[in-house]
């Protein structure tokens, strides 16, 4: 019997010859079906700071300008990205999600990001943590508009038929832990004795100011990798 006439034979039963089709999923080098992009924030800021006089955050449930890479919105095939904006007095009501997510703040201060009741106030350049099915609501308290980078792991949660959310019945959380050096976790670092049950790290954010002094210092140690 001939190769084809044995794929003709099985396939009514819903499987195939592997050898047939090796080479057309087992590859020798990568093949990426996304090529790379470059976003430049000031050309793409005019319009962030315009979707606010197109929409409000009460009937948007997140005013974001996808980074779009992909035909399903992501970045690449497992990351998803976008811009997002808080104006000033305004809320992004709090949800969770399957999805984790990170935030890079770009623009502003005296905002915050609430995350399972702790109070994260977001600066430029500091980075926020938001595990997954963690409550967070984003708050902008100051005279100007707060914008920072979300990345998320969207495309993958949907791949894999793990997405859901829900949302919380009042647009704020309340806050259980404020944002100070009390807390424990402020300065990036989980004391040795912390017995929290989370299935997440419990540090939420990392300060731009002390990552850059911690920079800093490294410099002087030794020469840059050339």
């Amino acid at each position: 019997m001939q190769t084809k006439e044995f794929t003709e034979k099985v396939q009514p039963h819903g499987v195939l010859p592997l050898w047939e089709f090796f080479n057309d999923i087992v590859f020798v080098e990568p093949k990426p079906a996304v090529s790379p992009k470059l976003w430049r924030y000031q050309e793409i800021r005019p319009f962030i700071i315009e979707a606010g006089d197109v929409i409000s955050t009460e009937d948007a449930e997140r005013r974001v300008l996808i980074l779009e890479n992909t035909p399903d919105h992501g970045i690449t095939h497992t990351l998803y990205a976008g811009i997002q904006t808080v104006f000033p007095g305004e809320v992004a009501r709090c949800h969770r999600h399957t999805q984790a997510a990170i935030r890079f703040i770009i623009e502003g201060g005296d905002a915050y990001t609430a995350v399972d009741g702790e109070k994260l106030y977001m600066e430029r350049g500091d980075l926020i943590m938001t595990p997954s099915w963690t409550w967070h609501d984003h708050n902008n308290l100051s005279d100007k508009p707060i914008i920072w980078l979300d990345c998320l792991d969207l495309p993958m949660a949907n791949y894999l038929g793990a997405t859901f959310a829900e949302f919380y019945p009042e647009p704020n959380q309340p806050i259980d832990v404020e944002d100070d050096t009390s807390n424990p976790y402020s300065a990036g670092m989980r004391p040795l004795s912390d017995d929290a049950e989370s299935p997440h790290s419990p540090i939420y954010k990392y300060p731009y100011g002390q990552s850059r002094e911690a920079l800093e210092r490294m410099r002087g140690q030794g020469d840059p990798d050339p």
